[in-house]
């Protein structure tokens, strides 16, 4: 029996190196009520020249908004391209702790993180906006990173 969940095991490994399988970690999004952006629906790339990271994040403030979507969108792309940077428990925790920043104090203590700084030091704002509705900033982003 347990040479046959071994041959399994090794079988299921195989598949997943042979098919190029990526393990990807499932951050849970942010409610948005609203129509999102015209270009963050519709935008399309290369997926063989570039990672790219689409995301949106909100707040009550229109700063934090923002600051807290650049976070976990380099975060997210950190992830993407560097994948045994962050398990999903690590990855699921910082969001959290981003997500629930009340201030500009609060956030500074995630934008000096100078590993994600150093991975995606190239990443470019593809396009980005902040839409309010009932005093609630949500920040729209895209990020993309050339592959090498």
């Amino acid at each position: 029996m347990s040479m046959q969940l071994l041959s399994c095991a090794s079988l299921d490994r195989n598949i997943n190196q042979i098919l190029n399988l990526e393990k990807t970690c499932y951050i849970k999004k942010v409610n948005y009520n609203g129509v999102k952006p015209e270009w963050y629906q519709n935008f399309k790339y290369d997926k063989q020249y570039l990672y790219v990271v689409k995301n949106f994040e909100s707040s009550s403030q229109k700063y934090l908004a923002r600051e807290k979507n650049i976070l976990i969108s380099k975060m997210k792309l950190s992830n993407l391209i560097h994948k045994e940077f962050m398990n999903c428990d690590d990855q699921n925790q910082m969001v959290f702790h981003i997500r629930e920043s009340k201030n500009k104090k609060d956030i500074a203590k995630y934008q000096g993180n100078n590993l994600i700084k150093n991975l995606v030091s190239e990443a470019v704002i593809e396009n980005e906006m902040v839409v309010e509705n009932n005093k609630v900033f949500t920040n729209f982003i895209i990020l993309s990173l050339p592959k090498r």
